[in-house]
């Protein structure tokens, strides 16, 4: 039902006679005559749509010669309705209000709505678990994917086809290949295009869900994220030339919340819902992205082979099929911790490379060269790996490397050392692969045997 099609801006009315607008503003929700609920029972095709109805309305009210009329005494209601209209509509800012209004409303109510319903069309139907995993076959062959990726994907889906999902559960995917043309954007908006409710791939080829990371974590006062509007976002190489360690904190928080805070210029703030789904696609390693030293919160899948020739059209259809298809699991927690993806990060990177360079024959050498029989911790170990960044944050790294490494350091009068013996056999155990007994009593070496 359309706003337009029941209602007339330039209406006659007269002191006994309101027009239709006012009298059924006036019978909705039993007197309590809110226009910005009451145009929720409307369709509109899109925001401009909205904001004329909006205008509209607020005109109507304003010049309702029965409403100037109206007592204050036995018409209370009526005077109310008339004093918030002439309020907005009279303001030097009126126009951009009820803007801002209307673009609330659409995020909030009318898009959501007209969403669910295309995507209601196509995934809410009796579902195939044989046409599913023939469609599987035909993706990995298509691809190279192999079953875990599949999984991986199946995983993704159902998360995003779920009308009310745990988003502490939440997982993204990430698509890698240090090469081009190997189809991560494609498939990318080809997931995203199904699970928005596309029927075709011109569609979903629109990519009107491709987004960005200052975006979606809301740099900007006024940044409204893309899955605040739809059930999947695309974002590729949304973190180039950004150093995430600045925001990752939040970047983690974001991917497992399912509400956020939306400002509108010259309207108000309010709470939205907001589905974290994302596709990343990217010529760069995980690593690159994720700043701590694993994550489980995202699903790396490597596609480094060109896919094999097939016509858009059909291979839209093949996924759509898949995506329609695919079975969902009960227990979607226990799926969560069987299927956790073994993603390592940027520290887990640098902590690799630490635990190399500590079990290098080079670092033996070194301590073995000491005339001292113990060595401090941290500083020794901090010196020996000498990088030029000696932040807090390094050097907990550099512990927390050096603890896994060689166990628990000594702590004997507030001087904490390790052994040499100690780090030789651990050295000579790790690289040889031979157990070896050593002599872990802690005794304190001579003071003047600590390099203290």
């Amino acid at each position: 039902m359309k706003f337009k099609d029941l209602y007339i801006i330039n209406e006659i009315t007269s002191i006994g006679k309101s027009s239709r607008l006012v009298e059924d503003l006036i019978k909705f929700q039993d007197g309590k005559s809110n226009i910005y609920e009451f145009v929720k029972r409307f369709d509109f095709d899109n925001m401009a749509e909205l904001n004329d109805a909006l205008d509209d309305a607020h005109y109507i009210i304003c010049t309702d010669k029965c409403l100037t009329r109206a007592d204050a005494k036995s018409d209370t209601e009526q005077m109310l309705l008339r004093k918030r209209a002439m309020n907005l509509y009279t303001s030097p800012n009126a126009a951009a209000r009820l803007k801002a209004k209307s673009e609330e409303l659409w995020m909030s109510h009318f898009e959501p709505m007209r969403l669910r319903a295309a995507r209601d069309n196509m995934l809410n139907v009796p579902r195939s678990k044989s046409e599913a995993d023939e469609c599987a076959r035909r993706i990995m062959e298509v691809y190279g994917f192999s079953e875990a990726d599949m999984e991986k994907f199946r995983y993704y889906i159902c998360q995003c086809r779920r009308e009310n999902s745990d988003p502490m559960l939440n997982r993204s995917i990430y698509l890698y290949s240090k090469n081009k043309m190997t189809g991560k954007t494609t498939v990318a908006n080809t997931i995203s295009g199904v699970l928005n409710g596309c029927t075709t791939w011109s569609e979903a080829m629109r990519g009107k869900w491709s987004s960005s990371i200052a975006q979606e974590l809301q740099f900007g006062n006024f940044d409204k994220p893309k899955c605040c509007s739809f059930y999947s976002v695309v974002m590729d190489e949304a973190f180039s030339g950004k150093n995430t360690r600045k925001y990752y904190g939040k970047f983690k928080n974001a991917i497992t919340s399912d509400m956020c805070q939306v400002e509108v210029k010259f309207g108000s703030k309010y709470d939205i819902a907001c589905r974290r789904n994302y596709i990343f696609t990217s010529n760069n390693d995980v690593s690159s992205v994720v700043a701590d030293s694993s994550e489980r919160r995202i699903m790396v899948v490597t596609m480094e082979r060109k896919p094999k020739p097939m016509p858009y059209a059909d291979l839209y259809d093949l996924w759509k099929s898949y995506i329609v298809n695919v079975p969902d699991e009960d227990d979607v927690a226990a799926w969560y911790a069987r299927t956790k993806d073994d993603v390592v990060g940027e520290d887990g990177k640098i902590e690799e490379d630490m635990v190399s360079a500590f079990l290098s024959d080079d670092f033996e050498v070194y301590i073995s060269n000491s005339p001292r029989t113990a060595v401090s911790f941290p500083k020794f170990f901090c010196d020996y790996i000498n990088s030029r960044d000696n932040s807090r944050h390094t050097i907990e790294l550099i512990k927390s490397t050096v603890e896994d490494l060689f166990g628990r350091y000594h702590d004997s009068g507030g001087k904490k050392y390790y052994n040499i013996s100690e780090l030789r056999a651990t050295i000579q155990q790790r690289t040889s692969g031979v157990q070896l007994t050593i002599n872990t009593t802690e005794e304190e070496p001579d003071g003047d045997k600590l390099p203290f």
